[in-house]
């Protein structure tokens, strides 16, 4: 897909700047420590996404006594990867800036007494002084992980397409069908799910 590149008068470039500034002190909060949203998504839109994404012929969990028992493991944003910046060091360099703001997750059981894992993220990207509206997006990795073993692990894309004149644009992703072993769960289990968009973010621990 072909980016659009568009010139930045002196007057974009510094509102730019100010949302990037802005935004600097609520995105170190986020990405600082182990934020817990995996309650984040009930009632709310990205919980009504990952909703109509799911097919329609999957089992309601209502019908099944065996899924309302079923313990589904917290989503965390791992510390620091709550949003990432692509560019040079400096302010000015920033070609673009992509953000998680919200997650959620459900889960089913799966062939063989499995888990069956789906994990939401929804999130923002902006346009950086150095870049230009256009396909925007990073990497985000989920992983699940009992203890220090890593159960699964899938490297996704994220972003979202802006449009010329505008400055930012929202995403939302929704990754289906992550197994985990029943055995993770047994006796209450430290099974956590991380997601990330720094691939040098710190290395995810359970709280």
């Amino acid at each position: 897909m072909s980016v659009l590149r568009c010139a930045s008068s002196p007057a974009a470039t510094a509102a730019r700047l100010l949302v990037l500034a802005a935004l600097a002190p609520l995105l170190a909060a986020c990405g600082g420590g182990m934020f817990d949203s995996s309650s984040s998504g009930s009632g709310g839109g990205l919980s009504g996404f990952m909703q109509a994404v799911t097919p329609a012929s999957a089992p309601a969990a209502a019908d099944d006594p065996d899924q309302q028992k079923l313990e589904c493991p917290a989503v965390i944003i791992a510390p620091g990867g709550a949003a990432l910046r692509i560019g040079g060091g400096s302010s000015e360099s920033v070609r673009s800036q992509i953000t998680i703001t919200d997650v959620a997750r459900e889960c089913t059981r799966g062939p063989g007494g499995s888990v069956l894992v789906k994990v939401g993220a929804e999130g923002r990207v902006l346009v950086g002084p150095a870049g230009s509206a256009g396909a925007l997006g990073a990497t985000m990795r989920i992983e699940v992980r009992s203890g220090d073993k890593t159960l699964s692990s899938r490297a996704v894309r994220v972003g979202a397409t802006v449009p010329s004149g505008q400055a930012q644009g929202s995403w939302a992703h929704v990754e289906s069908g992550i197994s985990v072993p029943a055995s993770a769960f047994a006796g209450g289990g430290d099974t956590d799910v991380f997601v990330t968009l720094n691939p040098a973010a710190a290395q995810p621990r359970r709280r």
